[in-house]
């Protein structure tokens, strides 16, 4: 019996880890398929490493649960993008809320989750934007923004082009959304500044001074009228 129970445990090891890996790679693979816009199969992918994640989870949630927070994030960037907002925004919650905890009960949060909560906040801000939610929108790239800040007087190197691309989701919020090219502006020139000298983000650089541009020049039409 003893011999039997060694057996049984060794088993379930070696299927929560064959599990683990699975759940890894796929996660990888589907990430890569949304990033060339190939939403329908990313989807399918995680629809199946979902459940097997979330079980994993349950079974180990002080190791597995902040990996189904990176699932959820990745999962509901592809739900996102087909629309399916009410569930993409369930993932992006449970995500946050995930890593929310870990900021509550550990004295030294990582830089790592800091970032993730921040990704988090900025990918529920472009759901918001994109279902008319203004000023919700702006409240997420706010908290974006302010995690982003602090690691990015930190490491610039590493933290000043995720900041500067909240900045411009957060200026496009303005501008389209909340009908404010002023703030917009003002988010456009904050977020070139930070990149304007590194070349690796020249083209980047670029398209903010084009947004800046296009907000000074709608703000003296304004002041025109």
């Amino acid at each position: 019996m003893e011999k039997l129970n060694r057996e049984e445990n060794a088993f379930i090891i070696r299927s929560k880890r064959i599990a683990e890996v699975l759940v890894h790679l796929s996660n990888s693979l589907a990430s890569l398929l949304h990033n060339v816009g190939r939403d329908s199969g990313a989807n399918w992918i995680y629809s199946r490493i979902y459940p097997l994640q979330k079980r994993l989870a349950e079974l180990d949630p002080n190791h597995n649960e902040e990996i189904l927070a990176a699932v959820s994030c990745g999962y509901g960037r592809v739900l996102r993008s087909l629309l399916q907002y009410e569930e993409a925004d369930a993932l992006f919650a449970f995500a946050l809320n995930v890593y929310i905890k870990k900021f509550k009960f550990s004295r030294n949060v990582s830089d790592v989750y800091r970032q993730c909560m921040a990704t988090t906040c900025n990918d529920m801000g472009l759901l918001r934007h994109d279902t008319g939610a203004y000023d919700e929108a702006e409240e997420m790239y706010h908290f974006a923004r302010k995690i982003l800040n602090n690691l990015s007087q930190e490491y610039p190197d590493t933290y000043n082009f995720e900041l500067a691309e909240v900045y411009e989701n957060s200026g496009l919020n303005e501008f389209y959304g909340r009908q404010n090219p002023q703030r917009a502006q003002v988010l456009f020139r904050a977020a070139y500044q930070m990149i304007a000298d590194d070349p690796r983000h020249r083209a980047k650089a670029d398209e903010l001074s084009r947004l800046v541009g296009i907000c000074a020049s709608r703000n003296r039409t304004h002041s025109t009228e």
